[in-house]
């Protein structure tokens, strides 16, 4: 009797040798985005908490002492990295806070990027898969003296197998790659920037930053959905 393992892997064929290694590696990215990307890990509330113990005489040197102790996350650096820019406002300030957030955010981008890889090449190997069953199929059909119509009908279900593995791995890529860049979205161009802005607000009119210009913005460009 044939199992489901026979049937819906064993069947596959040599495709199957880099389908199943592309699921798995498909399933760990996307625990990892669901894991990295949550609010508490990008934006931990130590970064609040040091904010809210500063006193009115605490200088710069001593805001980023505290910051090296919190845990090391997206908001922690765009902080660490903005310290010396305190005292600005108006449009420097605002410019430097964005970019040294885009700047931050890439990162996430390119480190989530490998699940838009497996997205698009899963399918292809479905279909790679697909074909070199056809022709298995239709080779054996048309070299058998007994041709029967059932024999073919089994090599074509077993040729669509890696199809079905290659839509099975695109689909939630695609679903949870979509879900992953409107998150890292807002991060960058709402939820950091307005947090930070709060979190600075109190010590601008307090600290005093040196003279120079903003951070000149150095983030990779965002890959394309």
């Amino acid at each position: 009797m044939e199992t489901l393992f026979q049937r819906f892997v064993l069947a596959g064929g040599i495709v199957m040798i880099l389908l199943i290694p592309c699921s798995v590696a498909a399933l760990a990215l996307i625990l990892h985005g669901l894991i990295d990307l949550r609010r508490g890990k990008v934006m931990p509330r130590r970064v609040d908490a040091v904010f809210r113990d500063l006193d009115g005489s605490a200088s710069i040197e001593a805001l980023q002492e505290k910051l090296n102790t919190c845990p090391d996350s997206p908001l922690t650096r765009v902080c660490r990295r903005l310290c010396p820019w305190v005292g600005r406002h108006g449009e420097s300030w605002d410019l430097a806070v964005q970019q040294v957030t885009s700047e931050e955010v890439a990162g996430l981008y390119q480190k989530h990027g490998y699940l838009s890889l497996i997205y698009q090449v899963a399918p292809l190997l479905g279909l790679l898969g697909t074909i070199l069953g056809m022709i298995r199929a239709f080779h054996t059909f048309g070299a058998s003296p007994d041709r029967s119509v059932g024999d073919l009908g089994r090599g074509i279900s077993e040729a669509l197998v890696t199809t079905m593995w290659g839509l099975m791995i695109a689909v939630p890529s695609q679903f949870f790659l979509s879900l992953f860049r409107q998150k890292l979205y807002r991060y960058e161009e709402e939820l950091i920037p307005g947090h930070v802005r709060q979190l600075f607000a109190p010590l601008q009119s307090a600290l005093k930053a040196p003279q120079g210009r903003p951070p000149a913005k150095s983030a990779p460009p965002r890959e394309q959905p």
